[in-house]
């Protein structure tokens, strides 16, 4: 008879490639953006703000390669993107908001694994760091044009991915019940064929 296969162990592991994927693949495209800045405008590095943008994505994925996700909770994993929106934030910084598609990174990482409250609380810290750089280098109306364009792009964006994920979750849920009901049946057929024989 095979033990009934329990969901923690593959729940942990799914934690941690989950990070793992979100925050590489942010850090893959930033590193790759800033090879291309480098060599085709170095010039948008004499910005500090840029590059503490930058360090600041390299030193959070290095923070996330080290850290054990499993024994981690989900309200502290949400630091993570969090952090990657300060950064891009800090790299779209007095740049027309040219790096502000980063983003859609660490939107679509909250509504695929919080709900709307972390959703809406992502996307209030965004609205604040556009409002800042608006109100610190161009107080006009089309600052004001990006302002609600970008928000209300990443605001129907993160609600498409939250609605999506949702629905993956009940159908993982209503899977994992009619196995846990297979491997019952599975079990009692196998009991009554040893008393049978």
């Amino acid at each position: 008879m095979s033990a009934p296969v329990t969901s923690e162990a593959p729940r942990f592991i799914t934690r941690t490639q989950s990070v793992w994927l979100w925050q590489l693949s942010l850090a893959g495209v930033v590193i790759l953006i800033a090879l291309v800045v480098v060599a085709i405008a170095p010039e948008m590095f004499a910005s500090a703000t840029v590059a503490i943008g930058v360090g600041i994505v390299i030193a959070a994925t290095v923070v996330v390669m080290i850290v054990p996700w499993d024994r981690v909770g989900r309200p502290a994993i949400a630091v993570i993107p969090a952090v990657d929106v300060l950064a891009i934030g800090l790299m779209a910084f007095g740049s027309d908001l040219r790096f502000g598609f980063l983003w859609v990174f660490p939107v679509a990482w909250i509504a695929t694994h919080y709900t709307v409250r972390g959703l809406s609380g992502i996307l209030a810290l965004i609205g604040v760091i556009i409002v800042v750089d608006a109100l610190s280098h161009d107080p006009s109306a089309d600052s004001t044009l990006r302002f609600v364009v970008v928000l209300v792009s990443l605001t129907f964006l993160g609600i498409t991915i939250h609605a999506g994920a949702r629905k993956n979750r009940a159908v993982i849920r209503l899977l994992r019940r009619q196995s846990d009901r297979l491997e019952t049946t599975l079990t009692r057929v196998r009991a009554q064929e040893r008393r049978v024989i």
